[in-house]
């Protein structure tokens, strides 16, 4: 350590400036020993205070909050990924058509309109037969199945009425009351004709059915049916005759048609034959065309034979039916 004197400016008279001593640290925060002032050692202190407070201060933090934050983001990182292989994700793709269902869609209609109260099935849901699938209001109902009931006790009434009034046409019984019935002055002439008319149908039915029905047949009925019968003979006969020759015609028509189609093939060889002659000048040009004209001859010919053929299987699928 440099010597000191004590004074300001090394002789002590206070007009100097003030000493800067030199303080050697063997350690951080010890001062190496040697007899100093009392002033001096104050300032020491002082600076030793300084000195001792100046120093850095590592703190070192704590390894648990380090580990537990590194554990979790990559506890994230590989749940995130697992995630994303293993995780649908529901994405929408624009595309133009018309969306229709796999199987078939059968429409469901209520057999009477209301108020509906109650929904029992979700949209989409499927179905069976005789499933719950919606509930009305009841009173609505209940009123149109009292109405039901009493329009049909009034029509059974009204059938009961004309059925007596059919069974005795000239003696009509009186309408029942509370039924609105005027019958008219032309009811038995209408029960008669509805009587012709079931007679009518009952000999079309004997007449359908060969005759083996008509038992319940009255002999002028009879009649008509022998007369009915063999006249249904007659034209049947008649009809058979007719296909028979219209199949004959058709038969001589597909053997024109096939010598036609020989003669042909012929014609149109010679034809193919004397096309070089002519073409050389070894043939003469009348001869060829002569030979030219007679193959498209035969060409309408057959095309002829063609439309005949037609025609005839048309008749006779006419006279069939």
């Amino acid at each position: 350590m440099s010597p000191y004197n004590g004074n300001g400016n090394g002789n002590g008279n206070g007009n100097g400036s003030k000493p800067n001593p030199k303080i050697n640290l063997g350690s951080v925060g010890t001062i190496s020993k040697m007899a100093v002032p009392q002033d001096t050692r104050d300032r020491r202190r002082a600076s030793n205070s300084h000195l001792e407070f100046d120093q850095p201060v590592i703190l070192e933090q704590s390894p648990h909050w380090s580990h537990a934050i590194l554990w979790a983001l990559l506890s994230l990182t590989t749940f995130g990924m697992v995630w994303a292989y293993f995780a649908k994700i529901d994405y929408a793709v624009p595309a133009r058509g018309k969306l229709e269902p796999q199987g078939a869609v059968k429409e469901v209609q209520a057999p009477v309109g209301g108020v509906v109260t109650k929904i029992h099935i979700k949209e989409g849901e499927p179905v069976k037969e005789g499933q719950l699938l919606l509930s009305f209001e009841p009173k609505a109902t209940q009123a149109q199945l009292t109405s039901l009931n009493k329009r049909r006790a009034t029509l059974i009434r009204e059938n009961q009425f004309y059925q007596a009034a059919i069974s005795n046409p000239n003696y009509p019984p009186v309408p029942p009351p509370g039924l609105d019935i005027q019958l008219s002055s032309q009811l038995p002439s209408l029960i008669a004709s509805r009587n012709t008319v079931l007679a009518e149908i009952r000999l079309y039915r004997a007449q359908l059915s060969g005759g083996s029905k008509s038992a319940n047949l009255s002999p002028e009925q009879r009649i008509r049916l022998q007369y009915g019968t063999s006249a249904l003979d007659a034209r049947i006969a008649e009809l058979e005759s007719r296909i028979g020759s219209l199949q004959e015609q058709l038969k001589q028509n597909q053997i024109q048609l096939a010598n036609g189609r020989d003669i042909l093939t012929v014609e149109e060889g010679i034809l193919t034959d004397l096309r070089p002659l002519y073409e050389q000048g070894g043939f003469s040009k009348i001869q060829f065309l002569r030979q030219q004209n007679e193959v498209k001859n035969r060409q309408t010919e057959i095309n002829s034979r063609i439309e005949e053929e037609k025609r005839l299987q048309k008749e006779i699928a006419g006279v069939r039916a």
